[in-house]
């Protein structure tokens, strides 16, 4: 199967979507991994062992959308969320997995103080559960994508991976 997975930015954003990858490439063994993000985040992505192919966004969605419709992929699997990733899937239509990333409801309590966050409180986590958070945990739902593909997330959240580079590119941010 074929994936392509989007996350556009933020870097943290970006370093969180490796257990998606890792989860699926290890309980699908033929998946093929396309992920596509800005390409001020090439640095960020380039050494992730569990990407088979790197799309990177310069200008326009436009730009990409050939190149997209012949890779013909199984499912797009949508870590982003926003109107341009809406508008990718639109143009590409293909299967999409995503999650509900509860936009309406954060907007009502930044702006409203009205909380609507599927009876979840507001907590400010102790260290010991930002050092080791689990993907089962994710606020962001990611993991309850995967479920759909029957794909199983009991496993830590992040890892390290290892580049032998410069750390001078990190400056920029």
């Amino acid at each position: 199967m074929k994936f392509l997975i989007i996350r556009f930015s933020s870097i943290g954003d970006i370093v969180l979507t490796t257990p998606v990858m890792r989860c699926l490439k290890q309980q699908l063994p033929d998946a093929e991994i396309h992920f596509l993000t800005k390409h001020k985040f090439k640095t960020v992505t380039e050494e992730n062992p569990y990407i088979d192919k790197f799309i990177y966004l310069e200008d326009s969605i436009g730009s990409l959308i050939k190149q997209l419709k012949a890779e013909q992929y199984d499912y797009i699997i949508d870590l982003h969320k926003n109107i341009r990733s809406y508008y990718l899937r639109f143009l590409l239509r293909r299967k999409t997995l995503s999650y509900h990333k509860q936009s309406v409801e954060k907007w009502l309590l930044t702006k409203l103080g009205i909380n609507r966050m599927a009876g979840k409180n507001i907590v400010v986590p102790n260290i010991a559960e930002v050092a080791a958070p689990s993907i089962e945990n994710d606020e962001r739902g990611w993991a309850k994508t995967l479920e759909l593909l029957g794909v199983a997330s009991g496993q830590p959240a992040i890892e390290k991976i290892v580049v032998d580079k410069s750390d001078s590119w990190l400056r920029a941010y």
